[in-house]
């Protein structure tokens, strides 16, 4: 089964949500993790839990 590298995936996934919501706005985000990899049963709940924390502290920005 593939594994997926949690540091690329956090760092990806948060680019992507802070994109998706920048309305002119510069938002600096910055995500340090050890080089794990997951499978990715395993990764999808992670990155609903990074999703919601993520889009909840942007939100009140904009």
């Amino acid at each position: 089964m593939a594994k997926i590298n949690l540091n690329e995936y956090f760092n990806e996934l948060i680019f992507e949500i802070v994109e998706t919501y920048n309305q002119n706005e510069k938002v600096n985000s910055e995500i340090t993790i050890n080089n794990v990899e997951f499978s990715p049963e395993h990764i999808v709940p992670l990155g609903l839990l990074i999703n919601e924390l993520t889009t909840n502290s942007i939100k009140p920005r904009i």
